[in-house]
This record gives C-alpha cells, structure tokens and sequence, in this order.
C-alpha cells in the first residue's frame, strides 16, 4: 500500500473483520495477511481496506483450499477385504473430501472397469455398487482418486460367497449286494470351500479300521457292506454362509439263500395222494418264488387232474399221477441274485396184472407137456414178482423155472401133482397185486382089473381163507 500518511490497513473475511492470531497474522514490515496452516474452513472472499486522511482503497481477494483426495474411512490394510453373498449387493466406497471434485477412475483386476447394467458408479463416481453380485464379479478392485491437489489409490477385494450347493439331487437312493464295497460321493460347490461331515441315522458316522469305515472329507468309503449298515446317510455341508444336507438312502441287498438248497430232496408218493414241496428263502428284500417241472415254468403241460397251489414259497400238490413224476425246481430270485432247490417227485402205482385173453386163467395140459402162465404186470419200479402154489410159496426144480424176472413160469412134461392153484404176486412200495392160474390135468382111459376109470383132477379157484378142495374121482365101471 503507498499512502501518506500511511493507512491503516484492516483485513476482512467475508466481510467480518479478522482477529488477528498465531495461525493468521500480517508478515513482519508489511500488510500481507498470512495464514500458517490452510484449512477448508479458510476458503471464501478476504478483502484488504486501507484507509488515512486522504481516503481508503480496497482489494478482494478469493481463497479457495484446495484439498488433496483422503478417504473419509480409512482402509484397514493393503487391501480391504469385501465378502458379499452371491445375489446380494456388493458396495466399494471411494468417497473423499477433495476440492476440488476429485476425478476417479475404476479397475478391475488392472484394467479398466467397464460399468454394466448391473454395475453403477455413484457419487461421482467415488462409490460403486455391483447389484446381485455373480462369481464372475470376484476379483481385485481398485480406485483411483485425483485433483489438482494430488491423488489417492484404494484397493479392495471382492469375494462373492456361495452357499453350499450340491451338483446332483438332494437324495439319493443307493442299492447295494452286501458284502461289496460301497463309496458314497458328496459333491458339493461353494464359496469358502464347505467343510463335510457324515452322519447315519443322525448319529455321526466315526471312522473305523475295524469296520472298514473310511470318512474323507466328500467321500465316505465302506469296505465290506453289511446289512446292519443299511440306513440313510447324510453329508452335512457347510460353510460361512450356510449349511446343506443330501441324503443317501443305503439299501444292502442279499442274495436270495433257500434253506437246504445244496441238498435235493427225492419225495415218493403214492399216486393220488398229495406232496408239499418246501422253499424257504431269505434274502433282502425278500425274495420272489417261482417254481419250474423238468424245466418248464409249472402250469405248462400241467393235466387238468392236478391241482396245486403255493402256502407261502412251498408247492402243494394234490391228485398225483404218474405223468406229474419228475423234477420241480424252485428258484427264489431278487436283484441281488438267485438260489434254486430241486426236488425229485416219484409218483409210485401200485402194480396191477393184465388178464388173458379168456381172463379165465383156467390152463388145461396133459402130463407130460409144458405149461407157461405169463403175468405181465404194470406198476412203479421196483416191482417183485413171486409165485405161489396153492397158497405156498412154489418150489423151483428142474421142471419149474421162472423167466423174465419172475414174470414167465413155465413147468415142463408136466405131472399129475402140478394141477393146482398158481398165484403171481406183484408187489412194489406202492401196494400189492396177484392174479391166479388154475391147472387142470386131465387122463386119458386105463382098464384096471377090467374097470374103465377116468380120472379127472380139478384144481379149484384158491381162496387164502378156504383150503383147497380134494380132488374128485369120477369112475365109469363096465
């Protein structure tokens, strides 16, 4: 200021006179208005009057501090870490109080960001909303703050947490033959990775040496299943975010097992009567029964006459005849397998003997000639052909011999003593048959002590509760 006298010079701050102080003051020797340290609160209009006798002259001066970017909220480390869950809002503040407005630039990973539908600058820019942040959003952000006061950088990292989630559907049902190996797989996904625990029946499952039980983390391993370790398993997923559970369902298959099946069983029964046919069989689940004759499913080529029905896994077989012999297989089958029983059924007839021609059975033969009685019979194996004469057993000679096994008696140059009563026996487990031949020998004319005798012997039909008859003698004396 050049003035004379020299003015006073008086300092004003939007238009309030300034108190003159440590931190403001005029430098030494002059009317400069110094301010030791600028604050925000310091920005606005100053004026510098000075007056004397001779007038007063007055200066505006504007001030505006400029304030380099600082963020309000200062960052907790190299790196601010931001852990949003998938679907929510992710938000990265960048806010300062700079003046002037500060420029601010975004990076993701290094390179510039480039703003989405879903991705918004706020607050010119200082804020940054990611709305139903994604996987994909994850990554390393950065922001960058300047003015003409200077610049700030601000990093942050994102991560994008998910809740467990499994790849395929929350239960599954598992079948599996006992005593094999079985591995149960829990495949699961999320952000943090989840930690895995195994439970049965809501019990927790503890690995075991012993009882091959092997729990690593996703997998739970059993070495040899066993029927008691059917049930339903659980994987407990879980992380920061939540928990998850799937479910395994275990069905431990057995395969079918008849009791006795190694063993086949012969049944002899009389025909007409009925057998019952037994098959137990266990297994899980329980088995299905079905029955085969000589290969075939039963009910093929079956005749009307029988009639059969199943009590349980067992056959019941009633009106037997000798066509329904032969082999019945029964065959328990599930998904873990089959077992088979056989049984032999051997329907025993009780031996019948054909008649002759006549069905008389009355042989007549003169002495000396030979006689053959055939008693063909029919039955169930083993059948055991026997003679009898006149309710005796027959005594074989020379002259009396039995061919084809007992069925064929033939006695040669027949005698006198051999008229008589003949009896086959047939006899088998299934019952007892005979039939008789009458011999009759009768002889020619003789002349005895000038008689004429003829004699004719007649052996009578044998009775097994009458004796035998003598014999008559009839005499024509002339």
């Amino acid at each position: 200021v050049h003035a004379h006298p020299n003015p006073e010079v008086t300092w004003y701050k939007d238009s309030q006179a300034l108190s003159l102080g440590e931190e403001v003051f005029l430098l030494p020797g002059t009317h400069t208005l110094q301010l030791g340290r600028a604050r925000l609160s310091d920005s606005g209009m100053y004026m510098c009057e000075a007056l004397n006798a001779a007038g007063r002259d007055q200066k505006l001066v504007q001030l505006s501090v400029l304030v380099p970017p600082a963020f309000r909220q200062a960052p907790s480390g190299p790196q601010d870490a931001v852990l949003v869950r998938v679907g929510d809002k992710a938000v990265l503040s960048c806010e300062t109080d700079a003046l002037p407005e500060p420029t601010v630039t975004w990076y993701k990973d290094g390179q510039p960001l480039v703003l989405a539908q879903r991705t918004q600058a706020l607050r010119g820019g200082q804020r940054l909303e990611i709305q139903e942040a994604q996987v994909s959003d994850k990554g390393l952000y950065s922001c960058k703050v300047s003015n003409v006061a200077g610049e700030a950088v601000r990093t942050f990292t994102l991560t994008v947490q998910v809740p467990p989630t499994f790849e395929n559907p929350k239960t599954e049902t598992v079948s599996q033959v006992a005593g094999s190996p079985l591995v149960l797989t829990c495949d699961v996904s999320g952000v943090p990775a989840p930690t895995v625990t195994w439970l049965k029946d809501r019990m927790p499952v503890e690995s075991s040496a012993v009882h091959g039980v092997v729990s690593r983390g996703g997998r739970l391993q059993l070495s040899r299943l066993q029927l008691a370790q059917a049930g339903t398993y659980t994987c407990v997923a879980e992380n920061t975010q939540a928990e998850a559970r799937k479910d395994f369902v275990v069905a431990v298959l057995a395969a079918p097992r008849i009791r006795s099946s190694g063993v086949a069983q012969e049944h002899h029964v009389l025909e007409g009567q009925e057998v019952r046919l037994d098959c137990e069989a266990d297994g899980q689940p329980p088995p299905d029964v079905a029955w085969l004759k000589d290969g075939s499913p039963l009910g093929q080529d079956m005749g009307p006459h029988l009639r059969f029905y199943l009590d349980g896994g067992s056959l019941v077989l009633k009106g037997l005849r000798a066509s329904d012999a032969g082999a019945y297989t029964c065959v328990a089958h599930n998904p873990a397998g089959e077992d088979a029983r056989l049984h032999t059924v051997n329907v025993l007839v009780p031996p019948t003997i054909e008649q002759g021609a006549d069905g008389s059975g009355t042989l007549v033969s003169r002495p000396g000639e030979l006689v053959t009685m055939v008693c063909p019979v029919r039955g169930s194996p083993p059948i055991h052909v026997s003679w009898l004469k006149d309710g005796l057993p027959l005594p074989l000679s020379q002259r009396t011999l039995l061919h084809g096994s007992g069925h064929t008696l033939r006695i040669s140059k027949v005698q006198l003593a051999d008229a008589g009563i003949f009896t086959c026996v047939a006899a088998s487990p299934a019952g007892v048959a005979d039939r008789n031949f009458t011999l009759q020998c009768p002889l020619s004319w003789s002349r005895w002590s000038s008689r004429m005798t003829w004699w004719w012997f007649v052996a009578p039909w044998w009775n097994s509760r009458a004796r035998p008859r003598a014999f008559p003698c009839l005499s024509c004396r002339g």
